[in-house]
């Protein structure tokens, strides 16, 4: 005798599942899982009216404490010592008469970054840490910021941004 497989599935409790995630407040719970575990819960559906509640709430999840792991200001000191110790190694690879054999002094330096700096950038080609300098001493890493203004002047744009007040 075969059991249809909707049949074989060990059936877990909605309401719990919802539950523990708003407990650990890791996870958001969409107005979708909401109005599956009701409508499992009394066995029902719910009218259409009701039903399109459900779809304008969400409990939305914790935000971490912290930064965030993709912090522009954490990146721009790292790259900031990148930059110095770049400098530095090439120059050191330049005066010391590295060989062809060995490599260009910029892709010697570019890997010895990459492993020096390996806790910092995880594990990172020199290739791609050369690319990622390359973007950040361009301004393009970031991408274009849609809320810097160009002024003619420093002074017309605090005065743009901060008029002065009429007594």
């Amino acid at each position: 005798m075969k059991i249809p497989f909707s049949q074989q599935r060990l059936r877990s409790n909605p309401v719990e599942i919802i539950r523990a995630r708003l407990e650990r407040r890791d996870e958001a719970v969409s107005g979708a899982q909401l109005l599956s575990a009701v409508e499992e819960t009394i066995g029902s559906a719910l009218p259409s009216d009701l039903r399109a509640l459900f779809a304008l709430f969400s409990a939305p999840a914790k935000a971490s404490r912290g930064r965030p792991t993709n912090n522009r200001a954490k990146e721009d000191f790292t790259m900031e010592e990148l930059d110095h110790e770049y400098s530095r190694l090439l120059h050191e690879f330049r005066e010391s008469g590295a060989t062809e054999a060995d490599g260009p002094p910029s892709e010697l330096a570019y890997r010895q970054l990459a492993a020096e700096m390996k806790d910092v950038f995880g594990n990172i080609d020199w290739r791609a840490l050369r690319n990622k300098h390359s973007s950040w001493r361009t301004g393009r890493i970031y991408g274009p910021r849609e809320d810097l203004v160009d002024s003619d002047g420093f002074d017309a744009e605090i005065e743009r941004q901060f008029p002065a007040h009429n007594k």
